[in-house]
């Protein structure tokens, strides 16, 4: 789930690489509502996604607005632990 109360789940998919967001309808069930995107607007992709995870606040585990990621890119050969955060415009805006 999004930091900060946001909410909406997010899904990172694993062929394509991109984050999509979901937010929950009053039924229960989610709806898209759109990519994750970077500062050129275009959806991020991040090459052989593998798992997301937002910190939990503490020292040893980072800020509650940082998603961490990792990924194998390039087929698997390689591994990459990552953050993704988002600056106040792009959140306002996602939001």
């Amino acid at each position: 789930m999004g930091p900060r109360g946001g909410g909406d789940l997010l899904i990172g998919n694993f062929g394509d690489g991109r984050i999509n967001a979901y937010a929950q309808a009053a039924d229960g069930s989610y709806e898209r509502q759109d990519a994750l995107r970077g500062a050129d607007h275009r959806p991020l992709a991040i090459d052989g996604l593998w798992a997301l995870q937002f910190g939990h606040g503490a020292a040893n585990n980072g800020p509650t607005d940082t998603l961490f990621f990792t990924a194998g890119p390039d087929d698997e050969s390689h591994g990459l632990f990552g953050t993704i955060r988002a600056s106040a415009f792009a959140y306002a805006a996602f939001l």
